[in-house]
């Protein structure tokens, strides 16, 4: 049986998917802030 795919199953993914590949943890919280058009919570 599958599992259903969501948004914030999907954005986990892409974040580790970055963290393992040597981006820092501020630039993706950055990345998701710029694609949703909203502040970052830093």
């Amino acid at each position: 049986m599958a599992c259903a795919v969501t948004l914030h199953g999907l954005r986990h993914s892409i974040a580790m998917h970055l963290l393992q590949n040597g981006m820092d943890l501020e630039e993706i919280t950055k990345f998701w802030a710029c694609k949703f058009g909203i502040e970052p919570n830093l």
